[in-house]
């Protein structure tokens, strides 16, 4: 039996794809690691938060900087510079 009621056109993808929110402890070598992974597959965003190098980047210092990055202070008048949405994730990477 054939059926002749099919429709063949292609569904538009219903969610975003998932991201990755990374905040490294180093100024280039970790950026261009995972930089890499980011060329690689293109069904993850990888979203590397590169620091400035008067950043403080312990531990302690990269997480204000992922928290303000998500969090800002709104009585500055700043905006958040990621937005996340279920799924997501946030990595602080350090190397001890």
């Amino acid at each position: 039996m054939i059926l002749t009621n099919r429709l063949f056109e292609r569904n538009v993808p219903s969610r975003n794809a998932k991201s990755i929110f990374i905040f490294c402890e180093g100024r280039r070598r970790e950026y261009d690691y995972f930089k890499y992974f980011k060329e690689k597959d293109s069904r993850i965003n990888i979203e590397i938060h590169k620091i400035a190098p008067d950043d403080n980047n312990s531990p302690e210092g990269l997480f204000d900087i992922a928290v303000n990055a998500f969090c800002p202070i709104e009585e500055k008048g700043y905006k958040p510079k990621y937005d996340l949405i279920e799924g997501d994730e946030v990595w602080i990477v350090l190397d001890t």
